[in-house]
This record gives C-alpha cells, structure tokens and sequence, in this order.
C-alpha cells in the first residue's frame, strides 16, 4: 500500500482520534516495538524503515502521549519554580512576568509543565524543594535570586535534582548557571550619568543578602573609581515604600546626590516619590535611572531611564538550559544571558548648575 493509501486508511478508521502507535503498525505491517524504536531513534530497525514509519508519522500529525513517555522515563516533564516574594510584592513587579513568559514559551515547545510557587521572602522555600522531590513532581529547578551560601543549591545537589542558578552568584562546577554581565550594566548607567555632568551618584540597592545585589554593589564602586565620581549606596528592599524611605535618606541630606540609581524599576518608582515629597523635579533637580526596564516606567511622566535586560529572553535562555541537560543534549555549564542596553528617556539630564 502506497503512503497515501496507509494514511487515508488510518484516518477512515479513526476520525478526530489520536493516531498511535499500534495505528502506525498496522498500516505499515511492522510490530508496535519497531514502530516505537524508529519513533525514538533506538536500534533494532532499518534506516528507510525508520525513515518510511517517521515519515508516516509526521504526515498524520502523530505525538507522543505525554503520560505515557512519562511513565516510561520516569520523568513528569515538569519544571519547577520557586519565588521567594510576598504574592503582593510579586503582583507589582513586571520583571518576573516577562521571565515566567520566557519560561514557559519554551516549555511549552518542549511539551514541559511550570510548576510555580510563590512563598514570602521568610518562609522555607528547602522544605517546598524537599516535598517535590519526596513526591518525585518535577524533574528539575530554576533557581532565582541566589544568596550568599545558599542551602538550596547544596540542598539540590545533596537531592540529586538538576537545577539552573540565574543571575549572578559565585562558580557552582557541575552547575548550571545563566549569569549578567553586571559590570557592563553598571558601566552603561554610570557614564550615562558623567556624561550629563553628574558628579554625585546615589544607588539605592536591594537586599545586601542576595549576591547579585553584592555584586551590583560592588560594580557600581568600581565604575565611580574608575570614571571619578562619588558613590552613596544605602540598601532598600524591592517595594516602592522601602525605596522611598530609603531614597529620603538621600535627598534630605546634606550632600544630596544629583542623580539616583534604582535597583529595580519599583525602587526607582519609590525615588520619585521621595523626590516629589520633598518638591524636588525629576530631572530637574534630581536624575533618576532604574536597572530594569518596564511598561510603568515607560509610562511615567518623564519616562523613565533604564536598562533593558531583556528579562523574556532571560527566561528563555534558563528553561532552555534546564530543558537540554534533562533531555540529555549537549549544553553550555555558564552561560551569559542577553546583552543589556541603557534606553535614555525622560528622567535623567544634566545637574541643574
């Protein structure tokens, strides 16, 4: 029977069904094994009988059912997520939407689920790791926000369950990580702002415990030395009313900066509060930058100033790691993720004289 003849008889049989794998055999006279050892590249057939049941395959629109390959991996083709925010917190904070939308364009692609969990930032996130893996409910982790000797990762290495470390952290060999490119971030804002003329720089960060707020930190010094400006950092939390009290600290001393960096685009939010409290003008009498980019910030009047880390293909970038190391193909241990750029708008210019 001809490859048309084989599929219409399928289709005649089984109309608006899933086409399997004992369909496939049938049309094709082969067993259900050989039909399945072509369908997954195993050995025990012919290269043209693969590529014929393949071809036959692809034609029908066949799919591996879900559960099935489950059972036989042992794999639920789950990944999970844990994000250590107040679900409050979380609801005004963009960056992690354009994340999760990254993650899950590609575990969808890949026939992945995203098992997501949001905790407060005191609750015990080890215990929700130790639940999935008691349950055996997702095959690997995305880990967000990495502190300074964090048990979870050695929890997870100890546990045995791949996982990907995003953001910057310190080296974890055996691990895989998707890093920023921090000093680069640092640079384009800092001479953005000496550029404009600014000599004073004030950076309210987020909390000192997670190391990319170290390390924020720490390239924020190092461009000040080398562009000769004076830095003044004081550490905020990642809520506009944290930022604001914070940013007040700043604007009503004796040496106020002439420019403030956020940490995130709702520290730099809780910034212009303060300025406007205290009937200063944005950027009149005070420049204000964020270190990440949003649609609110693009919508302020003035708009505001920030770096453009593309947190989508961040997200992205993660599930496609953690993806390929469970699917056993060939992947990069660290990784960069995208090239950030500054986008100049409204709410920085020149110190006023």
């Amino acid at each position: 029977m001809s490859r048309q003849g084989e599929a219409e008889a399928i289709l005649s049989r089984r109309p608006g069904r899933r086409v399997t794998i004992g369909d496939l055999a049938r049309a094709l006279d082969l067993s259900q094994s050989s039909v399945s050892a072509a369908l997954n590249d195993m050995p025990g057939v012919s290269e043209p009988t693969r590529a014929r049941v393949k071809a036959l395959a692809d034609e029908l629109g066949w799919r591996p059912h879900a559960g099935a390959r489950a059972l036989r991996t042992q794999q639920r083709r789950t990944i999970g997520l844990v994000l250590a925010r107040d679900p409050e917190q979380l609801a005004n904070e963009p960056f992690y939407y354009y994340v999760i939308a990254g993650i899950e364009r590609v575990l969808q692609q890949e026939d992945y689920s995203l098992m997501l969990r949001m905790v407060g930032s005191s609750a015990d996130d080890l215990s929700i790791y130790r639940k999935w893996h008691e349950e055996q409910v997702v095959d690997g982790i995305i880990v967000f926000d990495v502190r300074a000797d964090d048990e979870r990762i050695t929890l997870l290495h100890q546990l045995a369950v791949p996982l990907v470390l995003v953001g910057e952290s310190e080296r974890h060999p055996g691990t895989l990580q998707l890093s920023s490119d921090t000093t680069a971030e640092a640079r384009l804002v800092m001479e953005h702002l000496q550029g404009l003329g600014h000599r004073h720089v004030g950076h309210v960060t987020g909390p000192a415990a997670l190391h990319h707020e170290r390390m924020r930190s720490e390239a924020m010094r190092q461009q000040a030395n080398l562009l000769g400006l004076h830095l003044t950092s004081v550490e905020a939390d990642y809520t506009i009313n944290g930022a604001h009290d914070r940013a007040l600290d700043l604007l009503d001393g004796p040496e106020r900066p002439t420019a403030l960096v956020g940490s995130s685009d709702l520290t730099a939010f809780g910034i212009m509060r303060a300025a406007h409290q205290l009937g200063l003008r944005v950027p009149d009498d005070v420049a204000v930058a964020s270190w990440d980019d949003s649609l609110p910030g693009q919508l302020l009047t003035p708009a505001m100033t920030a770096l453009d880390r593309d947190p989508l293909r961040i997200g992205t970038g993660a599930a496609m790691m953690i993806v390929d190391r469970l699917e056993g193909r060939e992947v990069q241990e660290h990784q960069f993720g995208p090239k950030p750029r500054l986008v100049v708008r409204g709410t920085t210019t020149s110190p006023a004289s």
